[in-house]
């Protein structure tokens, strides 16, 4: 999702048109590649989490007892809790970005498939 925030922030930029047109012409041209290539990084890094989130929902959905191994269920607490806050602490504002389908993102369906994991290996151990 760090490629979301750099996307929305160059967007922001983008926006300014005041400051972005006092740039030179060889400084926006710079960022605007850097934004491009955001937006690339962006696709090809939330194409493949979003995948790897529904193979995980399904996954958790038909079997538990493999992701409750004291070796494994901190860590998956700890990236399921990491993406939770990410989509809904304090700071998702900066997650939000114009044509978010653009670059596979769907904050909404993210959050149901993190609910769902959580539901589904819903434990006293995974909570702990």
């Amino acid at each position: 999702l760090q490629a979301v925030t750099k996307i929305r922030s160059f967007q922001l930029e983008f926006k300014d048109t005041a400051t972005w047109n006092s740039l030179s012409s060889a400084v926006q041209e710079e960022k605007q590649k850097e934004y491009s290539k955001e937006e690339n990084s962006a696709k090809y890094f939330l194409r493949g989490a979003n995948s790897a989130l529904a193979m995980f929902q399904c996954l958790t959905t038909s079997i538990k007892e493999p992701f409750m191994l004291p070796l494994l269920v901190s860590r998956i607490a700890d990236m399921v809790n990491l993406y939770l806050e990410q989509l809904v602490g304090p700071k998702c504002l900066n997650l939000k970005v114009d044509n978010p389908e653009k670059y596979f993102f769907d904050p909404k369906k993210l959050l149901g498939i993190l609910v769902d994991i959580y539901l589904n290996l819903w434990d006293p151990t995974f909570i702990s």
